[in-house]
């Protein structure tokens, strides 16, 4: 990730007993509140690249809701996998009954005089909370599926195409980071149906 800096209200109000700083520059067009109580630069987050723009959300969330865990292609960015599209939520697991689903995005940004707020033509993510999906290990700062877990929930639940691109990397020698994950491993956990078929030379779980 970048070394874009997020600010946080809840942060603001503990080192500085006052908020109205962020409610004046987020009115004068200097911020963007891309979460509740989560605020960036205006000028840094229009120029992030998506898939920058997609980070920096992820963390934004971490603070607006902290102790999350992230799952499926969100803890696929977050471990450096390959992803054939950046994802349009959030994915966040252990959400109790009645709390799934798919939240629309927050990111929001005050209009100037002519109406405008510079950031219709940027894309914005909202979240996706699932049930299950609870175990968790550190990853840069945040909580996310162990890396095996990842791999199969997103492979059973991807096109057969990002499936492949996914896997390919997953157990190739171009992934530098986190633990090895071979395809004997990701074939047993896969439900049969997703499973390639014996000979197919799929060059992946």
């Amino acid at each position: 990730m970048s070394g874009m800096h997020l600010i946080s209200a809840l942060d603001l109000r503990h080192t500085t007993g006052d908020t109205r700083s962020l409610s004046r520059r987020y009115a004068q067009g200097e911020l963007v509140r891309v979460r509740k109580g989560v605020y960036a630069a205006k000028d840094e987050w229009v120029s992030l690249a998506p898939w920058e723009r997609y980070l920096q959300t992820v963390r934004a969330v971490n603070l607006e809701l902290p102790q999350s865990t992230f799952c499926l292609n969100t803890a696929a960015v977050l471990w450096d996998l390959e992803l054939l599209a950046v994802p349009r939520y959030v994915h966040l697991s252990g959400a109790s009954r009645g709390h799934t689903g798919r939240r629309q995005p927050t990111t929001s940004a005050a209009p100037d005089r002519s109406g405008r707020t510079g950031i219709t033509h940027v894309t914005a993510y909202g979240t996706h909370r699932h049930l299950g999906y609870t175990a968790s290990v550190q990853r840069g700062g945040l909580l996310v599926t162990p890396l095996p877990d990842t791999v199969i929930h997103v492979l059973a639940r991807e096109s057969f195409a990002a499936g492949v691109v996914l896997a390919d990397h997953v157990i190739s020698n171009r992934r530098v980071s986190g633990p090895r994950v071979t395809r004997t491993n990701c074939s047993r956990r896969l439900p049969s149906s997703r499973r390639p078929p014996a000979g197919a030379g799929w060059p992946g779980c």
